[in-house]
C-alpha cells in the first residue's frame, strides 16, 4: 500500500511536469510570433482519481494558472537613414534626376514627392545584384511615397517627370529603412 501510494505520488508529479511542459509548448510560439504587448492567461486542471480501498475513492484535481504580459519582438527593429532631405529639383520637360546611392544592408527605399509642379512624377530605381536586375519605376504625382525592395548594392534612384512641354519642379526626400 505504502508503495502504491507512492507511485500514485510520483504519477502525479509526471502528469505536472507534462502539463507545464504542455504550456510552455502552447506559450511560447504565442509570445514569440506577436510583436506587440499581449497578456497571456491559462488555466489547466487535471484530476486524478484512484482506488484506495475498495469502498474509498482519492481525488486529486492539480490547477495551474498562468499570466503573462510583455513586450516580445523577433526581428530587429529596422534602421532608418535619411539619403536626401527636402531637396528641391528643377527640371526641364521629360527629364530625370539621378542618384547614385550604396545601400550596404538589405531593406527598402522610399523615394518621397512632397510636392510637385507635375502630376506626371515618377519615381524609379535601378540596380543589379546578387544576380537580380531589378529596374521599377512607380507613378507618384504631384506628391507621394513611392517604396522600392533593396539588396545590398549600390542603385540609381531617379526621381522624373514625363511632361511633354513644360518642365516641373520638386521637393524630394529619400530614406533608406534596412536591418
Amino acid at each position: 500500500m505504502v508503495g502504491e501510494q507512492s507511485s500514485n505520488s510520483a504519477r502525479n508529479l509526471i502528469v505536472l511536469i507534462v502539463v507545464i511542459g504542455v504550456l510552455m509548448i502552447i506559450l511560447m510560439p504565442s509570445l514569440i510570433n506577436m510583436p506587440r504587448t499581449q497578456t497571456v492567461t491559462r488555466t489547466v486542471s487535471v484530476t486524478i482519481s484512484q482506488n484506495i480501498y475498495h469502498t474509498m475513492w482519492r481525488t486529486v484535481t492539480l490547477t495551474e494558472t498562468i499570466t503573462k504580459t510583455e513586450r516580445v519582438t523577433v526581428a530587429r527593429t529596422l534602421k532608418e537613414q535619411v539619403m536626401v532631405d527636402h531637396e528641391v529639383i528643377n527640371q526641364p520637360s521629360g527629364s530625370c534626376t539621378v542618384w547614385m546611392i550604396s545601400l550596404p544592408n538589405p531593406g527598402y527605399l522610399e523615394v518621397i514627392v512632397h510636392s510637385s509642379t507635375s502630376t506626371n512624377t515618377y519615381a524609379k530605381v535601378k540596380y543589379t545584384a546578387y544576380g537580380v536586375n531589378f529596374d521599377q519605376e512607380i507613378k507618384i504625382g504631384s506628391s507621394g511615397t513611392a517604396s522600392f525592395p533593396i539588396l545590398p548594392t549600390k542603385a540609381r534612384i531617379y526621381v522624373c517627370n514625363s511632361n511633354l512641354i513644360s518642365g516641373a519642379s520638386h521637393t524630394v526626400s529619400i530614406k533608406y529603412h534596412y536591418w
